[in-house]
């Protein structure tokens, strides 16, 4: 528990390693792994408790953390293990834990936004 506290009060780390290694997939990937298993909505009684009620989805909201991932994900196209993390990332913020199966728009626009904003890697920037 104090260990998901932590992560989640230092999440402008992640964000600052993400920016700064930008290059490093590897990098990318392990940032996009731990984003993924603090949203996950696990079976864990103990992680669907700390997702609902100290706020891990509100921080990730409100950091810069999303359009980090996204832009990790157009940089690096061709990293599967990125991708799948990227994506349980995704799919975790989109899951409303408090009704399991039922996502929460509310939890998803900010992606959307990012998205519709352009703000991501330019295609010239990608790799192949």
């Amino acid at each position: 528990d104090s260990v998901i506290a932590t992560v989640v009060s230092n999440l402008d780390i992640i964000e600052e390693c993400m920016k700064q290694y930008s290059e490093e997939s590897f990098i990318q990937a392990e940032a996009c792994g731990i984003l993924a298993y603090l949203v996950s909505s696990s079976s864990s009684s103990t992680m669907s408790t700390l997702s609902n009620n100290t706020g891990v989805r509100a921080s990730i909201l409100q950091s810069g953390c999303i359009e980090a991932v996204v832009q990790a994900q157009m940089k690096h196209r061709g990293d599967v293990r990125l991708q799948h993390y990227a994506l349980w990332f995704h799919s975790g913020l989109l899951r409303d834990a408090s009704s399991p199966g039922a996502d929460a728009f509310g939890a998803g626009l900010p992606v959307l936004d990012t998205l519709a904003a352009g703000r991501i890697v330019p295609m010239a920037a990608t790799e192949e």
